[in-house]
């Protein structure tokens, strides 16, 4: 289960000191298996993939709070 940390709390309010990271998590107890980071917000809407064998993750990224524009990242798993 891949997930990205929250950067909200209540009314949608930005947590600008969040860590923005993407986690692998246990299926199972929901533990952080492995942290990633991402070079701007993570959102919903994750992807994953296979292609030539292997598996890929992608991410939609971006925040008006940040000035980075929405973009895609692709992760390619080990």
């Amino acid at each position: 289960l891949v997930s990205t940390r929250a950067l909200s709390q209540g009314e949608a309010q930005y947590l600008p000191d969040a860590p923005v990271e993407l986690h692998a998590r246990d299926k199972e107890t929901g533990e952080i298996l492995s942290s990633i980071p991402l070079p701007a917000p993570g959102q919903y809407g994750l992807m994953t993939y296979m292609h030539e064998g292997s598996q890929y993750i992608v991410v939609q990224i971006g925040s008006i709070h940040t000035d980075f524009p929405g973009s895609l990242v692709a992760y390619r798993l080990p």
